[in-house]
C-alpha cells in the first residue's frame, strides 16, 4: 500500500470512530470500543515516555505517564475521560493510530529511523482527525473567509473550551482542511552565545505558505516590536521574510501569550496566523492596518 494510502485510510478510520454529530469524542470510549485497556501510570522519573502501547499484550493496553511524586496505576474507564489533559487525550488517541495501523491496515513495525518518524507523521495525522471533527471544523471556518487568517484568538478558544486539545493540534487540523492558512508558535527566550533575546519556533503549520521549522531563531525587530507593543493584532506584510523562508506576501494576525481570562505562568507565547496576500488593485501599503 502507498504511503500517502496509508494515511488517506487511518483518516478515514479515525472518522468512522466518531459518532455523527458528536463534537470531542471520548477517546476512552473509543479505545474501549475496539478492545483496549488505557492506563494511567505514576512516575518519578524524569525519563519516563508520554505514553506507550502494548500490542501484543491481551487485551492490548495503552498506558499514559504522568509525573508524580509516589509511584502508582491506575486502569481507566469511559467516565473517567474528564481526568485526562489534553495532551494526555491525545496521546491516548496516537496510540489507538499505532493499533489500527498495525491490526486493521497491516502496517508493520519501522524499520529505521525514516519510517519511524513517518509513522509518529501518521498517528498525529490520525490523532488530529479523530479528536478534530472536520465537520465542525468547517463550519467555524465558515466564519473567516479564505483570504483572511484564522483568528489566532478563535483558534484558542475553539481547542481549549470546544475540543480540549491543544492549539497545535487544532492549527494542524485547519492547515490540513485549508490549505491557504499557516500557523507558527513563538516563544520569547534568550540566545546562549549573549543572552539576547529571540523568538523561537515552537510549532509550526502550513501547506501553501512556507513556514520555519521547530527550534529555528527569528530575529526580526519589526515583528518584535509589533508582538511587543500589542498582544493582538493584523498587518498585511507584502514581501514578509520569516527567519529563512524566501519572501512572500502575506497577512498576518498574532496574539502573544494567552487571553486574559486564561492564568499564563510560563514564557511569553506568540501565535501567529499567515493567509496568502491575494492580489488587490489598490496598493498594499493602503490596507494595511492594526487594531
Amino acid at each position: 500500500m502507498k504511503e500517502s494510502d496509508i494515511e488517506q485510510s487511518l483518516g478515514d478510520v479515525a472518522r468512522s470512530l466518531r459518532g455523527p454529530n458528536e463534537r470531542r469524542v471520548n477517546v476512552l470510549r473509543v479505545a474501549e470500543s475496539l478492545g483496549l485497556q488505557v492506563s494511567v501510570a505514576l512516575h518519578d522519573s524524569p525519563d519516563s515516555t508520554q505514553a506507550r502501547i502494548e500490542l501484543q499484550r491481551r487485551p492490548p493496553m495503552i498506558s499514559i505517564f504522568r509525573a508524580s511524586e509516589t509511584r502508582g496505576n491506575r486502569r481507566l474507564g469511559v467516565a473517567d475521560e474528564w481526568m485526562l489533559t489534553r495532551r494526555e487525550r491525545f496521546s491516548v488517541a496516537h496510540e489507538i493510530g499505532h493499533w489500527i495501523a498495525s491490526k486493521q491496515i497491516g502496517v508493520s513495525q519501522p524499520s529505521g529511523t525514516r519510517d519511524y518518524w513517518l509513522q509518529e507523521r501518521w498517528m498525529n495525522t490520525f490523532a488530529g482527525s479523530l479528536l478534530v471533527p472536520e465537520w465542525l471544523l468547517q463550519g467555524w471556518l465558515a466564519e473567516t473567509p479564505e483570504e483572511e487568517p484564522v483568528p489566532p484568538v478563535a483558534v484558542w478558544r475553539w481547542a481549549t473550551h470546544d475540543l480540549h486539545v491543544s492549539e497545535e493540534v487544532l492549527a494542524s487540523a485547519i492547515a490540513r482542511v485549508r490549505p491557504s492558512s499557516a500557523f507558527v508558535k513563538l516563544v520569547r527566550t534568550s540566545k546562549r552565545s549573549d543572552s539576547s533575546s529571540v523568538l523561537k519556533v515552537q510549532f509550526s503549520a502550513a501547506d501553501s505558505l512556507q513556514v520555519p521549522a521547530r527550534g529555528t531563531h527569528i530575529c526580526d525587530a519589526h515583528l518584535d516590536a509589533d508582538l511587543s507593543n500589542r498582544s493582538m493584532g493584523r498587518k498585511v506584510s507584502p514581501q514578509w521574510t520569516l527567519g529563512r523562508c524566501p519572501p512572500q506576501d502575506v497577512i498576518l494576525m498574532w496574539r502573544t501569550s494567552s487571553p486574559k481570562v486564561e492564568s499564563y505562568p510560563g514564557p511569553t507565547v506568540c501565535w501567529l496566523s499567515m493567509t496568502r496576500l491575494a492580489e488587490r488593485t489598490a496598493p498594499l501599503h493602503e490596507t494595511a492596518s492594526l487594531f
